[in-house]
């Protein structure tokens, strides 16, 4: 027996063994008609294997043991805090059981994975635990999660996961009819959960109907990561372990052509696997049709066949027989008619199909978030980005896999190709333009497969490339590409907009515009391409700071994207949103809120409820009634927004994160420091499992959660974290830039709580200073700083220059927000009551008290400082009852809202205590006094100027 014939016996014989019943005997009679010498040697195996004389007998023995239904000695078993209680099933890697919790501490249902005895081999233990620890770190809401792990008594393995109480993704579909817009939807869903786990490094390698279950309320629940790909460095042996010589682990129908090759797997082999559900969820059907049912034939189809467009296989593979469903069938079950299914499924969906399922890795989606992008365009009724195969690239394609039959025609077939060519050269201009954007494409996916194949264990060995390390690789060799200028703009760009994503804007900036120089030849061409890279520019010109150049950018990006489409495509509308954030950043509020709410109006009406962009819209719009004092507003369409986003783009997702800070930002301006810095911790955490080490993200957040530190009195962490997070961002965005120079002012305000007033005030000045000698700066961010300062003024007792300040600051309108302009005005009230300018103090602070007391409601805890600020202004003034009424106020709501012993607080009580003792109660001030002074002493010290006054007050008593 040759080697090829023991494999062909070995397979048959594998997948006859994991047949039981009339399944096992029909694959047999179909064996004995198609190869009766090897349904012979089948049979023989299988009665050889039931007498327990080969070596699979033992296995066999120990899966049959976990299945069956009689006296399951499992059950009533107690393993570590579970009680199990029925076996779900059991398969090659052992059993399945549902178990509660035996402890009693609280109720809860979950699935129970048992190890089988006899399976305990080197590489089969080594996958069960590498199961429990990708599930540990996966977490997402459509993915079942791990709970709990170890082993029994007996030293079996197990894992405990989320119990999914549901059925099969294609089973789910056909049960409810669904048409295919929604068996789209929830696709896309799964497409999320695919992609979170690649962005942690984990391929599943086994995606399959059976592995999706869809519960009752309609969300997909991604199982079984037993034979996963981990990709952590940390794991690397682990890996081989299991996917060594021989390993071929899969099930080969939803397999790819690189697994059945035995090459190594990537995200691009889900990515196959993806195609696959997506054209049985279609059309009923496997793309390789009814005919290939053995594994052998299943893979040769794999390897060699090419996939038929799902819109023609219903018609192909339907029938009436036994074995598939008939046209009619499968269109009942998508609530539609023949003609219109065929019609749904030919164009866009064909083509992104058949993209999925090309042999070549790199021809196929690079990620699954781009699978889903496009299914997304094509239920907006906007243009895909994937193009169907060239005549050339198929007639290439055939002639490969049938080299020997074509010879003899070769002259024949070069004759035709040129008669037909001269034709296709005059007909079909536009299909040719079709096809070079496709071939550049090709060219740009196998360019960047090349940089981006350090990434892979096999080939860094244990020290795997980091993203930086692959770009500036890319960068070294795009001068390869010189004789192809186009191909190479396009490439820069996507160097320059990862560089952009990373935080390095500088280098963004550089490779953008150079780009742009590049592609200017062909704006005639191809004004959308352009369009895109003016997109991309305009966001880096905004990281950066450079706020007129992003503006002039993203309009004309706008211009070009209107010279192809219509005014009101979701696309252009999304831009307009983005030009809003842009105006938003030039503190051109107003503006950007009008902007946006009438863009996002737009897109909802055109149908783009569910997607990211306008769930990104939807956020900004919170993030600007912030600003502009619409707290309420924007407290609920924040939280609807961060609920939306964990579960559209899932929770480690960068626009999440965002989001999530966004809503501390919030917190922060309510006062509400504790749930501020969880959320800040939240983002913050979130930033550094998905972004490199030094990504401005992580500083400028860092940097905000140092700042509701200072706020809670944790001066010490505060200022740990605000130095490197300052530097961080001055190197990687520039001095000059606005991030920076707002987390510097960040840091001299927190200088100034702590009472380090004169290094307050040198930052805040240096910061000043670098504002203004930057042209590209704009006014507001500059004036933002000068109000600040001015308030370390006032506490520096120097009022008539903080004045000055507030007055420069004012002198250019455009720049404040409601928020921000009620912040220079109670600076403002402060300075003129120092001044001794009581009246125009007394009515700023009453008209800043009514508007606040509007915005946050008189309890709140924003209202403390005013209320103190108030109370200081009105004893200064001899106005004691009013003085007496704020000061009370305020020490209520300090001490009702702010942690104890917290210095704003302490202020607060500090200055009711000065009020009780100037109206004569000082019996009540001597009490109130000491209770300051000691939270003040604690947090501070005793040398605090804060302090001294109020000893030397208790002191008096």
């Amino acid at each position: 027996m040759t080697s090829d014939e023991f494999k062909e016996l070995e397979e048959a014989f594998q997948n006859a063994l994991s047949l039981e019943g009339a399944e096992r005997d029909a694959f047999l009679e179909k064996l004995d008609r198609d190869r009766r010498d090897l349904a012979k040697r089948v049979r023989e195996l299988l009665k050889a294997d039931a007498t327990g004389d080969t070596i699979a007998a033992p296995i066999a023995a120990s899966v049959k043991a976990l299945k069956e239904d009689g006296d399951d000695p499992w059950i009533g078993k107690t393993i570590g805090d579970w009680r199990l209680h029925k076996r779900l099933g059991a398969g090659g890697m052992g059993a399945v059981f549902l178990a509660d919790r035996a402890d009693e501490q609280y109720a809860q249902t979950a699935a129970l994975k048992i190890m089988g005895a006899q399976l305990l081999d080197q590489n089969a233990a080594a996958r069960f635990r590498a199961e429990r620890q990708i599930l540990a770190n996966l977490n997402h809401p459509n993915i079942a999660t791990l709970i709990d792990g170890g082993s029994t008594d007996d030293g079996l393995p197990y894992l405990v996961m989320e119990y999914v109480d549901g059925v099969r993704i294609d089973d789910y579909c056909d049960i409810n009819n669904l048409v295919i817009s929604n068996r789209l939807f929830l696709f896309q869903k799964l497409c999320a959960a695919v992609d979170y786990a690649h962005r942690n490094l984990v391929v599943h390698r086994d995606l399959k109907p059976s592995n999706m279950l869809v519960t009752e309320n309609g969300d997909p629940k991604l199982l079984d990561f037993g034979i996963a790909k981990l990709l952590e460095t940390d794991d690397y042996e682990l890996t081989m372990a299991r996917t060594g010589e021989g390993a071929r682990i899969m099930t080969p129908e939803y397999a790819s052509p690189e697994q059945v090759r035995g090459e190594p797997v990537s995200v691009a082999t889900d990515v196959y696997a993806l195609g696959v559900l997506l054209f049985r969820l279609l059309t009923g059907h496997s793309p390789y049709g009814p005919s290939a049912t053995t594994p052998r034939e299943i893979e040769s189809a794999i390897l060699e066949a090419e996939p038929k467009k799902p819109s023609a296989s219903i018609t192909e593979y339907s029938s009436t027989d036994d074995k598939t469903l008939s046209l009619d069938d499968l269109s009942e079950k998508r609530s539609v008619s023949p003609e219109h299914l065929r019609k749904t499924l030919s164009g866009d969906l064909d083509t992104i199909i058949l993209k999925c399922l090309q042999k070549e890795p790199e021809r196929r989606y690079a990620t699954a978030r781009e699978l889903a992008a496009d299914i997304e365009r094509h239920l907006n009724n906007r243009p895909i980005l994937a193009r169907a195969d060239s005549w050339t690239y198929k007639t290439k394609k055939f002639l490969t896999r049938n080299a020997r039959p074509t010879a003899a025609a070769a002259a024949m077939f070069v004759a035709i190709v040129s008669l037909v060519a001269f034709y296709t050269l005059r007909l079909a201009d536009e299909r040719d333009k079709a096809q070079l954007a496709a071939a550049e494409a090709e060219q740009v996916a196998g360019f960047l497969t090349n940089i981006f194949r350090n990434a892979d264990p096999h080939t860094a060995q244990g020290t795997p490339a980091t993203a930086v390390d692959l770009l500036r690789s890319a960068e070294t060799r795009i001068s390869d590409l010189d004789a192809q200028p186009m191909l190479q703009a396009r490439l820069t760009q996507i160097i320059g907009d990862t560089y952009a994503n990373l935080g390095e804007t500088s280098k963004a900036i550089e490779l953008l515009e150079w780009s742009q120089e590049m592609r200017r030849a062909s704006l005639a061409e191809d004004p959308l391409a352009y369009g895109m890279l003016l997109q991309d520019l305009a966001e880096a010109y905004r990281l950066s700071g450079d706020l007129d150049a992003a503006e002039k950018a993203m309009r004309e990006c706008i211009i070009k994207f209107e010279e192809v489409l219509l005014a009101d495509d979701p696309q252009i509308l999304f831009l307009r949103g983005r030009l809003a954030v842009i105006f938003s950043d030039q503190s051109r509020k107003v503006e950007a809120l009008e902007t946006l709410q009438g863009a996002l109006r737009k897109r909802l009406q055109s149908g783009s409820q569910h997607d990211s962009e306008s769930l990104d819209m939807f956020g900004n719009t919170a993030h600007l009634l912030v600003d502009l004092g619409r707290y309420s507003e924007a407290e609920e369409v924040h939280a609807e927004v961060i609920r939306l986003s964990k579960e559209i783009d899932g929770p480690l997702h960068p626009s999440t994160l965002i989001r999530t800070n966004n809503m501390a930002l919030l917190r922060r301006a309510q006062f509400q420091l504790k749930d501020a810095k969880r959320l800040h911790d939240e983002a913050t955490s979130g930033a550094q499992k998905i972004w490199p080490e030094g990504h401005p993200y992580i500083a400028r957040w860092t940097a905000g959660r140092a700042y509701i530190k200072a706020l809670l009195g944790e001066f010490d962490e505060a200022f740990a974290e605000f130095p490197g997070a300052v530097e961080q961002l001055r190197q990687i965005r520039g001095e000059t830039s606005n991030i920076h120079l707002s987390r510097l002012r960040f840091y001299g305000e927190a200088l100034a709580m702590a009472g380090r007033l004169d290094e307050a005030s040198a930052k805040m000045e240096n910061a000043i200073t670098v504002a203004v000698a930057d042209d590209r700066m704009h006014a507001s961010a500059t004036n933002v700083l000068r109000v600040r300062l001015a308030l370390v003024k006032n506490l520096q007792n120097r009022p008539d220059e903080a004045l000055a300040l507030l007055d420069l600051a004012a002198s250019t309108s455009e720049w404040q927000s409601t928020r921000r302009s009620a912040d220079m005005n109670a600076t403002r009230a402060v300075s003129l009551s120092l001044l001794e300018r009581s009246n125009e103090a007394t009515a700023l602070f009453e008209t800043l008290i009514a508007g606040r007391s509007v915005l946050f409601g008189p309890e709140s805890a924003a209202m403390i400082q005013l209320y103190t600020d108030a109370a200081s202004h009105f004893r200064r003034s001899d106005k004691i009852v009013r003085a007496e009424n704020y000061a009370r106020r305020a020490h209520e709501i300090g001490q009702l809202n702010l942690p104890a012993g917290n210095w704003i607080a302490a202020l607060a009580t500090a200055e009711y205590a000065y009020v009780l003792a100037a109206s004569g109660k000082t019996g009540e001030a001597e009490k109130f006094a000491t209770r300051a002074y000691d939270d003040l002493i604690a947090t501070f010290g005793p040398d605090d100027y804060r302090a001294i006054p109020l000893k030397e007050l208790i002191d008096s008593f």
